[in-house]
């Protein structure tokens, strides 16, 4: 990749950034997505639209790009943590107990994760153990799954 393209990512990237700080979610989609035409190679990239889809409440695509993110570097905690969050909102819970037990392994000390799964009964680094929260489906009465994320 050329430095024209790597400095337009970053630029895009930063553009996304800010825009999802204003929680303007389909517009930081928008600058990820271009910044990904820069530069599709960047997990951080497909995790941060991930997010942006999550906030979206299109999980679906929030799973195929925290899966990409994954496929370009496995030991992405974050994509784990995306994808998990996206799983969960779907009610895969399996998945996203997988998916977090993967991510609170790969950064144990990590605070967004520590606060998802790090307080679980038995566990020391939230690795071991599974939280109710995630096994057990949503009521008649609440059908719908809140999508977690970090802060």
């Amino acid at each position: 990749m050329s430095a024209d393209s790597q400095g337009r990512a970053d630029e895009l990237k930063q553009q996304g950034n800010t825009a999802f700080k204003e929680k303007h979610y389909a517009l930081a989609q928008q600058f990820y997505t271009k910044a990904l035409d820069e530069d599709p190679a960047n997990p951080q990239l497909w995790a941060n639209r991930a997010f942006a889809a999550i906030r979206l409440e299109e999980f679906g695509s929030a799973i195929a790009d925290a899966s990409k993110a994954l496929e370009l570097d496995p030991k992405y905690a974050k994509a784990f943590y995306r994808r998990g969050d996206a799983s969960y909102a779907l009610g895969h819970f399996k998945d996203a107990v997988r998916d977090f037990r993967s991510a609170i392994r790969l950064a144990p000390s990590d605070p967004d994760l520590r606060r998802k799964g790090g307080d679980w009964p038995g566990s020391k680094t939230g690795a071991l153990g599974g939280p109710p929260l995630l096994v057990r489906r949503p009521s008649a009465a609440n059908e719908r799954t809140p999508a977690v994320g970090p802060r």
